[in-house]
């Protein structure tokens, strides 16, 4: 099943990098940096999640318990 995802998935990274780019050029350094960190850990974490069959260690999970303290409450 995950297997046919993939190729769906990494177009969608690749679109997402294709529609942000140009505003990314045009932002500070600090703001491409953090961009490009995020998209980088977000296809690293895909790329563990599909290529791992075990269910031990989920670092989407991890990083979203880290990420929901930075979160703003409305």
């Amino acid at each position: 099943m995950i297997e046919k995802l993939v190729v769906p998935m990494l177009l969608v990274i690749v679109l997402m990098y294709a529609m942000d780019r140009k505003k990314l050029k045009n932002s500070s350094p600090a703001n491409r940096w953090f961009a490009f960190s995020i998209y980088g850990i977000s296809f690293v974490i895909w790329l563990y999640e599909t290529g791992n069959s075990s269910s031990m260690l989920h670092p989407s999970v991890l990083l979203a318990h880290a990420i929901d303290a930075l979160v703003p409450l409305p």
